[in-house]
């Protein structure tokens, strides 16, 4: 009997979804006269071109790498053998604790810190996630195709054992129930795992049947999404009613006007006392001190947010500061209007941004209203629905009545912004210090600015996707799960660590491409993000892979961040499982080396 790779689903429960990722397993069974007792060899984890499927990638895409030891011993039966593989822990190191990443031998193509799309792989008695390198988009179809591939001999010099594993087709579209920030939920086509890529817009609204009856309640509901280009999928019997953004004039394009109040919000007003210790006083007045950080906020601010818009294909933003703008100014009077929570009529993409001290939340998106806005009547799926929305369609030209603009309690980053008093009464605080700590607390600032403008254009949290693993089914997916370091999307945005500054996602991007013809920024480098050397790995630790990957994403590296700051594992276990490899058996998983 030849070495066979070979995948296979869960026992007892085909298909069974892990937390909506599909658990496989792959085992090693059979003999090959051409391995050799203790051999150095590895296993490799590729994504392979589907037949027939133009719009795939046409060359394999590596994915993983399993390095270890093959061993071959007498079979159970006179003149055979079996052979086994073992990866390259070493015998008195600790195995880690499910899921498998810091096993030494582990060489994943992808580490966990992008919010990646993955899946989880049972092998030698151990879950591995294997994060793809790669957004799944919709040009993957239907599946992707994993195939296993052995190899023999120093990794210089290999040779390929003649049986590849058979190919595995591992769903990644499908119909989900989504929950959405308001409590309601709704189902959608999606496709892609941990980040997910609808195939509808999200709207606040109703939406009925053309032929049944309006219903009172405003829920969120699904529009569809087609292209704005010339030649739209022709599968889909779609209305046009996005305008591409490339064509609009300079002011229907993206505008946000801020309050300098935002900024003034991050000192510390009331505490008089604190700005007399000892270490400062090298410093210049209160006052003077403050008037020096206030531009620095505001420039951080600003050119963070017109970067993330650029990066997410929104050309030519305007940034403005209400104090900056001359009276004459077509937004100074609306702006006024809307923050004093009058309704005011704007363009689409136009958001105004007001400081809230009192606000129960860190942010709250603009609030609209539906008066004057008329029926539309979509053709979606082969049947006409009719839509009643707060806003003019076609997007671009569109309007929008607001009844209050995005809030923002800026006050809840007071401690980002002040640097910690030195414990050492002698030690004087630098400016420069004011600086750094100030120019952070402005960039978080300026991402929920951004998590509420993208609210307000058809996103929701990342990752609510209702749980089937959940024993009642409303359960929803906790965001850890998806990403290490969050996008703009994540709900828990405001409590990220101070140093990271996170992006919007593919997931947004791509709904933003096809809804509004944008051009953005898929950053797939940082997707393939392994940066050890081949041949490294017998002393490479987890720390030592991480590090690098850290310092790209991270302004300051990982030095100073710290776990408690919202830093986890996305793969940490949740809820104790059945061990796959072993079934209800205490038997390990076939083809794991037992010494």
């Amino acid at each position: 009997m030849p070495l066979i790779l070979r995948f296979r689903l869960p026992i007892g429960a085909t298909g069974r979804p892990a937390h909506g990722r599909l658990g496989v397993a792959l085992e090693i069974a059979g003999d090959d006269s051409a391995i050799t007792d203790g051999d150095p060899g590895r296993i490799k984890l590729f994504e392979v071109t589907e037949r027939n499927a133009a719009a795939e990638e046409q060359e394999p895409r590596l994915l993983a790498i399993f390095q270890g030891t093959w061993h071959r011993r007498p079979g159970q039966r006179a003149d055979t053998f079996a052979v086994t593989f073992e990866i390259g822990a070493a015998p008195d190191e600790r195995i880690p604790p499910e899921p498998a990443w810091e096993v030494r031998g582990f060489e994943p193509e992808c580490l966990p810190f992008v919010g990646g799309d993955y899946f989880l792989l049972f092998f030698l008695n151990r879950k591995f996630p294997i994060c793809f390198p790669f957004f799944v988009a919709s040009n993957e179809g239907d599946h992707l195709e994993i195939q296993a591939f052995a190899e023999y001999g120093l990794e210089s010099s290999p040779s390929k054992l003649e049986h590849p594993s058979q190919v595995l087709n591992l769903p990644i579209r499908r119909n989900g129930e989504v929950q959405t920030t308001d409590g309601s939920r709704y189902t959608d086509e999606l496709v892609g795992c941990a980040v997910l890529y609808h195939r509808h817009y999200l709207a606040r609204g109703i939406r009925k049947l053309h032929t049944a009856e309006w219903h009172a309640e405003s829920i969120s509901t699904l529009l569809p999404i087609p292209h704005p280009n010339p030649t739209p999928d022709p599968r889909r019997q779609e209305s046009s009613n996005f305008q591409s953004y490339a064509a609009l004039p300079a002011d229907q394009k993206i505008r946000v006007v801020l309050r300098e109040e935002l900024f003034r919000e991050l000192f510390h007003h009331h505490q008089n006392a604190w700005w007399t210790a000892p270490a400062l006083a090298s410093l210049p007045t209160r006052d003077e001190v403050i008037r020096h950080l206030i531009p620095i906020a505001r420039n951080a601010a600003v050119n963070l947010i017109r970067d993330r818009l650029i990066d997410a294909g929104f050309t030519d933003p305007q940034i403005l500061i209400r104090e900056q703008l001359d009276a004459s100014h077509a937004l100074s009077d609306l702006y006024d209007k809307a923050s004093r929570l009058e309704h005011v009529t704007i363009t689409f993409f136009t958001f105004f941004v007001v400081s809230s001290p009192s606000l129960s939340t860190v942010g709250r998106g603009e609030a609209t209203d539906a008066e004057g806005v008329p029926t539309q009547t979509l053709m979606v799926e082969g049947q006409e629905w009719d839509y009643w929305l707060p806003t003019s369609f076609p997007i671009g030209g569109g309007t929008k009545r607001v009844t209050a603009p995005i809030r923002v309690r800026a006050a809840f980053f007071r401690d980002v912004a002040t640097p910690p008093l030195p414990r050492d009464q002698t030690t004087q605080l630098a400016m420069s210090e004011f600086e750094r700590t100030i120019t952070k607390a402005a960039q978080t600032i300026g991402t929920i600015i951004l998590h509420e403008i993208a609210h307000s254009l058809g996103m929701m949290h990342e990752c609510l996707v209702v749980s089937s693993a959940s024993s009642t089914g409303s359960e929803a997916h906790e965001e850890r799960l998806a990403a290490f370091i969050p996008s703009i999307m994540c709900s828990s945005a405001e409590s990220s660590p101070a140093d990271a500054q996170p992006f919007f996602s593919n997931q947004c991007k791509i709904i933003w491409q096809e809804c509004f013809g944008l051009s953005p920024n898929f950053p797939t480098a940082p997707l393939r993000n392994r940066s050890w050397a081949t041949g490294t790995w017998v002393s490479t630790d987890w720390s030592a892979r991480n590090r690098p990957l850290f310092a790209q994403r991270i302004s300051g590296g990982l030095g100073t961040i710290s776990r408690d700051a919202g830093v986890r594992n996305p793969y940490a276990r949740r809820n104790a499982e059945d061990p796959f490899a072993d079934g209800h058996t205490p038997n390990p998983q076939s083809g794991n080396f037992r010494p």
